[in-house]
């Protein structure tokens, strides 16, 4: 799961050729032998990637999301989700924490004690988010901020 989504975060931020194909691919395996690296880490690549900006994988995620609510909480391009408009961060928060309370509600558990939990309406509002932003943002070539 984590080098999913190291790999999307990386080719938003960075581009297709140096973020995606950077991380996903064995584009520095060569650079990262000559340097005496036994493999190729995340930590020697985001320094690639970065040119030099960040060493570890960590202070990239740190500095992304730092950046990410910074731009949000200026707001976000408007969409109107199931009869909601909404144009920030808090309004998404909202609309998914009353998905979660839905979802939440239809824990289950076995005969053996095991729960389980629907998790529909979450993944209905996410679907519905991101068709709404990639239609709003000409497929993501515009900002998803204000």
């Amino acid at each position: 799961m984590s080098f999913k989504h190291n790999t999307f975060r990386l080719w938003g931020y960075y581009g297709y050729e140096k973020g995606f194909l950077g991380y996903a691919t064995n584009k520095y395996k060569q650079e990262a032998k000559a340097a005496g690296k036994d493999t190729l880490g995340d930590d020697f690549i985001i320094s690639k990637i970065s040119d030099g900006q960040f060493n570890l994988l960590e202070d990239f995620k740190k500095a992304y999301f730092k950046e990410v609510k910074d731009k949000s909480s200026r707001g976000l391009t408007t969409v109107a989700i199931d009869g909601t408009t909404i144009s920030s961060y808090d309004g998404l928060l909202a609309l998914f924490k009353a998905a979660v309370a839905k979802d939440a509600a239809t824990i289950k558990t076995d005969n053996k004690g095991n729960k389980s939990v629907s998790t529909s309406h979450t993944t209905k509002l996410k679907e519905a988010v991101y068709k709404k932003l990639l239609q709003e943002t000409d497929s993501f070539t515009s900002s998803i901020f204000k």
